[in-house]
């Protein structure tokens, strides 16, 4: 195999069809349920381009302009709805709003700050007495998450690809300094000459045995379930380790609104040893950035704008309606 992907949720499936897309015939996806299972048969789906870090806001504006053309791009519908993303802070966070939406908006991002009467108006229901300041993105929605694995998959195979579901890897295969393919539970080797590991929260585990750490956030509670996110909330996409490793994980709940773009990402990398698109640059997800234990500042995360936190404050910290 040229290429063997480890996961069938959306960042898997979105590699196969990105790779397969540029004429990767030898591509084959390793799922160990169904397709669109873990996170991303829980995620809610939303859509928006309202990302802390330049880079993360481009690949979500990248991503929401394949929703938004799906049926003509994939051939399926992801059951994209456009409704409209409303995002509202308290006090302390006007500036970091404000900040936040110039930077997107030099990006392309339709997206602009709008008054009270106006935030009322897009959401009547909605209490706002407690919020300062709002930003509005007309073209926010959400999709089923679910689907669109599915439709990148169909795409994938239409172009070549291959996807074996029940299929789970206990491991990675290599030699010397360098990944040679994957060994399946039932024992089975199979060989390869890139493994790129989309695997979620079980991405670690898959690599640590290779000597890769994958730094991993910690969390206070969880209410449902787990995500899979590094300390800075941007997730690593690249190269890791031995030569022929890849992955693709810490996307820390926000995986859908990007997944598109992370598939054309990952197949640049791949592809053209490089990301061709100048506002993605892969050195901003690269699992070097945490070799100096610098990584992005929560106040700069994946998620959201670029809100610091302030443990005291009792103000809103944002509101997504």
């Amino acid at each position: 195999m040229d290429v063997v992907i480890v996961g069938g949720g959306l960042e898997g499936m979105a590699a196969a069809w990105a790779l397969a897309e540029r004429g990767m015939r030898d591509v084959l996806v390793l799922e160990r349920g169904t397709v669109g299972p873990g996170a991303t048969g829980m995620s809610s789906g939303v859509v928006h381009c309202r990302y802390g870090t330049p880079s993360s806001a481009a690949m979500a504006w990248r991503s929401l302009q394949i929703f938004e053309k799906a049926e003509e791009i994939l051939g399926a519908s992801v059951g994209f709805r456009r409704t409209g993303h409303l995002v509202g802070v308290g006090p302390l966070d006007v500036r970091a709003l404000e900040a936040g939406v110039a930077m997107q908006r030099a990006l392309g991002i339709d997206v602009y700050l709008v008054g009270r009467d106006d935030a009322a108006r897009l959401r009547p229901a909605a209490e706002l007495k407690d919020f300062a300041a709002f930003a509005y993105e007309p073209r926010g929605g959400y999709g089923d998450a679910h689907r669109t694995a599915h439709a990148f998959g169909r795409a994938a195979m239409r172009a070549g690809a291959r996807i074996r579901q029940h299929a789970p890897v206990a491991a990675l295969t290599a030699s010397r300094d360098r990944v040679t393919g994957v060994r399946l539970a039932d024992g089975q080797e199979i060989a390869a000459g890139t493994v790129v590991v989309a695997a979620g929260p079980w991405s670690p585990a898959l690599v640590a045995p290779l000597g890769v750490d994958l730094p991993d956030a910690s969390f206070a509670s969880l209410y449902a379930g787990c995500h899979d996110a590094t300390p800075g909330f941007a997730p690593v996409i690249g190269p890791a380790g031995p030569e022929g490793l890849f992955v693709a994980a810490g996307f820390g709940g926000h995986g859908y609104a990007t997944s598109p773009a992370v598939g054309t990402l990952i197949a640049d990398l791949l592809c053209e040893g490089a990301s061709t698109d100048p506002d993605v640059p892969a050195a901003d997800f690269a699992l070097r950035r945490f070799a100096h234990g610098r990584p992005p500042s929560p106040r700069q995360a994946f998620a959201g704008t670029a809100i610091p936190f302030r443990a005291r404050s009792t103000a809103p910290r944002r509101i997504l309606l």
